[in-house]
């Protein structure tokens, strides 16, 4: 059992996630649940709580109306999510219209989050939603955006989503009570490791997560001060149990802790696909003692990369940092291996002393990614 007081009065912003499998019901979707979600949102938001859904089920919708079955190809996926997403919304804004509840169509992409400028512009706009009392509704862009689609679900998104707006809570509603290891239910589990995530089973035919992509979101969830709960979304009252009356339906993981929204974005919303390869005197200066990037202990650069760009950093082949880079990869192969006091001078131009400052560097150890 959780501190009831504290789950009825501290914050009240929470980030609830429903499956396709969930919605997905005889050959439809599942108005049934979308109604009794709704009916739930509207008790909550009564009790001054703040709610942003995430749902899933465009692509499976298109399924459903053009009677097709799950595409291979990224092209006729894109079409069924054309096709399914003005569907599921309709169904989301007329349930909470009986509601008394106003909707707000919210669609992102990886770009959403992967660039700082639209990251924090998403976070006004959702913000602002949630003040006005409107219940934002959010769905991956699936119908132009080819990256999403390959990532394949929205639990990442999720948690990506209470990241951004600080929820207190992200509850993933699904068929299933929780996560079950050799046959039990999970109370709360405390560990992410190897050995779970290769026990749990795959995605739905209609869906395209499964139990292993929300115990991922979960490593984000942990670091943002958020706790995540998995939950059957075919019981009755299940959000009013876990976020007003403080119960555990299901499975819960607890936050380990919380870093600052900043670093929050570069260890998990910001694109990154370059690389810095570091000494063990540098991996030891940033690990064991706080320390910024120099490029004295840098030995190579895998990747293109500019300035303002998130990058890895890696020691022999295991990838232990990420951090803005403050130079170029070209610029970093110039001066690898220097002293600070002499990159002004290899790069004819004014420079700062670190390639990455601590301030924008964050250790994935610790992130668990």
């Amino acid at each position: 059992m959780l501190n009831k007081e504290k789950s009825a009065c501290g914050g009240k912003r929470a980030v609830v996630k429903l499956g396709t499998g969930l919605l997905s019901d005889n050959g439809g979707i599942s108005a049934s649940v979308i109604s009794a979600v709704c009916g739930e949102i509207a008790f909550l938001k009564k009790k001054g709580f703040q709610i942003l859904v995430v749902s899933s089920g465009a692509v499976g919708c298109g399924m459903i109306k053009l009677g097709r079955k799950r595409p291979a190809d990224i092209s006729g996926a894109q079409m069924l999510a054309s096709v399914g997403q003005p569907l599921l919304m309709d169904m989301w804004m007329k349930a909470l219209s009986k509601k008394g509840l106003t909707a707000a169509q919210v669609l992102c992409s990886a770009d959403d989050f992967s660039d700082r400028k639209k990251y924090l512009n998403l976070r006004r706009a959702l913000l602002k939603i949630l003040e006005e009392g409107i219940v934002p509704v959010i769905n991956e862009n699936d119908s132009v955006t080819v990256d999403e689609l390959k990532f394949g679900d929205n639990d990442r998104l999720s948690a990506l989503a209470a990241s951004h707006i600080e929820a207190r809570d992200l509850v993933i509603l699904t068929n299933v009570e929780g996560l079950y290891v050799d046959g039990k239910l999970v109370s709360e589990l405390k560990n992410i490791d190897d050995a779970v995530l290769r026990s749990v089973g795959s995605a739905s035919e209609f869906g395209t997560g499964g139990m292993k992509s929300k115990l991922l979101a979960a490593k984000i969830t942990r670091l943002s001060g958020c706790r995540l709960t998995i939950a059957s979304g075919k019981k009755r009252g299940v959000l009013r149990k876990i976020l007003f009356d403080g119960e555990n339906p299901g499975t819960i993981i607890l936050p380990s802790g919380k870093i600052r929204n900043r670093k929050r974005w570069i260890a998990f919303a910001s694109a990154c696909r370059s690389s810095i390869s570091v000494d063990a005197g540098a991996y030891k200066a940033i690990v064991k003692n706080g320390r910024s990037l120099l490029a004295a202990g840098i030995t190579g650069t895998e990747g293109q990369f500019a300035e303002g760009d998130t990058v890895n950093i890696v020691h022999g082949k295991k990838v232990f940092a990420r951090g803005i880079v403050n130079y170029s990869d070209s610029e970093v192969r110039k001066i690898q291996g220097c002293q600070s006091r002499l990159i002004s001078k290899l790069l004819a131009r004014e420079t700062c002393p670190e390639v990455i400052n601590r301030d924008n560097l964050v250790l994935t150890d610790k992130c668990d990614l």
